[in-house]
C-alpha cells in the first residue's frame, strides 16, 4: 500500500513521511506526527484493513463493512497498489511508474531482473535518462516523472 495522508509536524514539510501510517494502524492518534486533528475514520479504516489481512490474507475483504476498502487486488505484474489517507480509498496500478523506470537504470550488478511490460526494453533506462535524473537529485531538485 501507499500511505498519502501529509503530516502536519513541521508545518507539514514532511509531506506523507515514512512511519506516519503507524499511528493509524495501532490506534495511537497522539503521535506527535499526526498532530491534533488526525483524522479517526482514516485510523479505523487502517486497522480494519490490517487486521482483515490477519485473519485472511485479504485486507478489507469485508465489503459490507462501513468504511471498507474497495477491491484490493493482489500485488503483481499490474503492480498495483491501495493508495490511503489523500482522499477515497483507491487502487492504482504503477503508481511512479516513470520514477521507478528511472531506478531500474541503476540496479545493483547481479540483481534480479525486474518484469517488463510487453514492448519494454528489459533492465535498460536509457543513460541519458538516467544522468539527467542524477544531476537533478544533486542539486536537490524534485524531479516530476511519470
Amino acid at each position: 500500500y501507499e500511505f498519502a495522508w501529509p503530516s502536519p509536524a513541521l508545518d507539514g514539510s514532511l509531506g506523507a513521511c515514512h512511519l506516519t501510517e503507524v499511528g493509524f494502524v495501532f490506534g495511537r492518534l497522539t503521535d506527535p506526527l499526526l498532530g491534533p486533528d488526525a483524522p479517526r475514520d482514516l485510523s479505523d479504516r487502517m486497522r480494519r484493513a490490517w487486521v482483515s489481512f490477519a485473519r485472511t490474507g485479504r485486507p478489507g475483504s469485508d465489503g459490507a463493512a462501513k468504511g471498507a476498502l474497495p477491491h484490493w487486488p493482489a500485488y503483481g505484474g499490474r503492480r498495483s497498489v491501495m493508495r490511503l489517507g489523500d482522499g477515497a480509498p483507491a487502487v492504482h496500478d504503477d503508481p511512479g511508474g516513470g520514477t521507478r523506470a528511472l531506478w531500474e537504470g541503476l540496479r545493483l550488478p547481479g540483481a534480479p531482473p525486474e518484469r517488463h511490460r510487453p514492448g519494454q526494453a528489459p533492465g535498460r533506462t536509457p543513460v541519458r535518462a538516467t544522468r539527467a535524473y542524477q544531476r537533478a537529485l544533486a542539486l536537490g531538485m524534485r524531479v516530476p516523472v511519470g
